[in-house]
């Protein structure tokens, strides 16, 4: 099915207006209600806006970065925008149903695309409980919030979180933690998108939070209810080369290029360590008497032209053992140094591999 009625979303933005000015010169601009698509240029908050506003018309959205990420949307093309809409993969997307209730009682209904995100709104830290199923899966968190993220939203305030990166197939949630004081170690949970997550605000008069759906804040929250919605579903177009999937594949690819830094790490030490055993061998094959040594010192410090070892200091013996001692102290210098670079690489790796295994 060819869809040639193009219905277009500007931003306010300077870029997006400038693009305005370009498009509709030569494009028609369609009633939404007439239209096959609806064009987005702007960034990807303005495209989370655009969505939650018009999905109740059940058309596809396009969108065009004139933003700075452009997660959730395509690169602008100047020929043929047409072949390449219609060219454009679609991926379906099911928002979380958000159901907000506040200290007076008070009840608001949200959808989020990306995530649900709860933040303390003072400078004490937030008590939130955690249920999934009505099932207690952590009885007090102590931090700065929690965040709920979609397989969509997993690689945008999920993962600058250290979240997990969800594939869109998936059909999970995460749920992580933002700067978690108690319990330090837990590191989010991963669900089945079928359930139904509450999140409840421990003491909401001393240590009030916000909720914030995408871009969509709700304050003095008491208590979330949240779900995936399969009853809406948002459908967004991607260039072939610029699909949501290759994205969120490229993000993945990231924390394994992470592995294969920590691998470059073990062998690196292991490097480090075959020098220092090296170093330790040729130590140990360089000898010193120690009777030249005390008599040179001796001689050194009570130097007397009249005695008869005057020139003992002066001969080979002497040299050589100064050569030595030289050598010697060089390469324990060396020892030394490889030895301090083992140990702070050996507790950069062990602080990275505890954060991986956290994360995992």
């Amino acid at each position: 099915m060819i869809m040639n009625k193009l219905h277009f979303i500007f931003d306010v933005t300077d870029r997006s207006k400038k693009l305005k000015r370009i498009l509709l010169k030569r494009i028609k601009n369609y009633n939404l209600i007439k239209s096959d698509i609806i064009v987005v240029a702007g960034g990807d908050g303005f495209m989370l806006r655009t969505m939650k506003k018009y999905f109740k018309f059940n058309k596809p959205f396009y969108g065009i970065n004139c933003g700075i990420v452009g997660f959730l949307m395509n690169r602008y093309s100047s020929k043929k925008i047409y072949q390449t809409i219609n060219k454009a993969k679609s991926i379906t997307i099911n928002p979380l149903d958000i159901k907000v209730k506040n200290t007076r009682g008070l009840s608001r209904d949200l959808i989020a695309v990306n995530e649900l995100s709860l933040l303390r709104q003072s400078k004490q830290t937030a008590f939130l409980n955690l249920q999934v199923n009505k099932k207690k899966i952590i009885k007090k968190l102590a931090g700065d919030g929690i965040l709920v993220s979609t397989p969509a939203g997993s690689t945008a305030y999920n993962l600058s979180i250290n979240g997990p990166i969800l594939s869109l197939n998936s059909k999970k949630l995460a749920i992580t933690p933002i700067s978690p004081f108690r319990p330090r170690r837990w590191s989010g949970k991963v669900v089945a998108d079928k359930n139904r997550i509450s999140i409840v605000n421990l003491d909401p008069t001393k240590r009030p939070v916000a909720a914030v759906a995408d871009n969509t804040e709700v304050r003095n929250v008491k208590k979330v209810d949240i779900k995936i919605n399969k009853k809406i579903k948002l459908k967004l177009l991607f260039n072939s080369k610029e699909s949501l999937l290759k994205k969120i594949k490229l993000e993945q690819m990231k924390k394994i290029n992470w592995i294969f830094y920590m691998i470059k790490t073990i062998f690196f030490l292991l490097i480090l360590y075959y020098i220092a055993k090296y170093l330790c061998i040729k130590i140990k094959e360089i000898k010193i008497d120690k009777d030249q040594n005390n008599d040179i010192n001796f001689w050194m410090l009570t130097y007397d032209f009249k005695t008869v070892k005057k020139d003992s200091i002066f001969d080979f013996d002497s040299q050589e053992f100064k050569r030595r001692k030289r050598e010697k102290n060089k390469l324990v210098i060396y020892l030394y140094l490889i030895s301090a670079a083992i140990f702070v690489l050996v507790n950069i790796f062990i602080s990275q591999l505890l954060n991986f295994i956290d994360k995992w």
